[in-house]
Formats: C-alpha cells, sequence, structure tokens
C-alpha cells in the first residue's frame, strides 16, 4: 500500500487521498510549489485505482500528470532506469553537452544515453 510521509496525516494512503476533500489537500500540499498541482493530485489518486501504476506510460495517462512528472516517480519510486527532463535538466544537460539549451527531445536522449 502506497504510504506518504508521515507529514500528509490527513491523506496517508492513495485511498484516503482520491476522496479527500481539496482543503485537506491544500493544508498538506502548503509550501510545496504550485497550489494547482495540489488540486490534480486527488484526480489521479482515483485514476490510478488501488495502486499507483509503475510505468511512465500510464503514470503520464493520470489527470494532472505530464511526462517529466511520470518519468520521474517512476524513476524515484521504482528505480526504473528512466529518462526524464525538466527546464533545469535541459539547461544543464544543454550547455555542458550542446553548448545551449537542450529541447526536451534533445534532452531526454542525452539522458537515456548516459
Amino acid at each position: 500500500m502506497l504510504r506518504f510521509s508521515s507529514s500528509w496525516a490527513r491523506v496517508p494512503t492513495l485511498r484516503a487521498l482520491a476522496t479527500a476533500p481539496l482543503g485537506d489537500v491544500l493544508v498538506e500540499w502548503s509550501g510545496l510549489g504550485y497550489p494547482r498541482r495540489a488540486r490534480d493530485l486527488p484526480r489521479a489518486a482515483r485514476g490510478a485505482g488501488p495502486r499507483l501504476p509503475a510505468d511512465p506510460p500510464a503514470l503520464d495517462a493520470l489527470p494532472g500528470i505530464g511526462a517529466y512528472t511520470a518519468g520521474a516517480v517512476a524513476c524515484f519510486s521504482t528505480g526504473a532506469p528512466v529518462a526524464f527532463a525538466d527546464t533545469n535538466i535541459r539547461r544543464a544537460l544543454g550547455r555542458v553537452l550542446l553548448g545551449r539549451t537542450a529541447s526536451e527531445r534533445e534532452a531526454i536522449a542525452l539522458d537515456a544515453a548516459a
């Protein structure tokens, strides 16, 4: 069963997150970034069913989850060798290896080749 850190006392499991009032999710999310992302968490939890998928395409199919988040979750939750790139990764890989900011496709290819 997926459990969140103890600081997520109001929504400790995926099932609890799926049914949590938005206010509870916003309280737990406080300080973690854009509140819009907190709004998407219960929708993604409802779409996930009883278990959070482990592979990037299934994660990417969840509401509010994009390619970067899907790759990051798959990589960090399972240790899978998944390439993904956000703006900072694109900038760093591109500057070091290309002399300019890489496109998302270029950064993912560079990451996958490493």
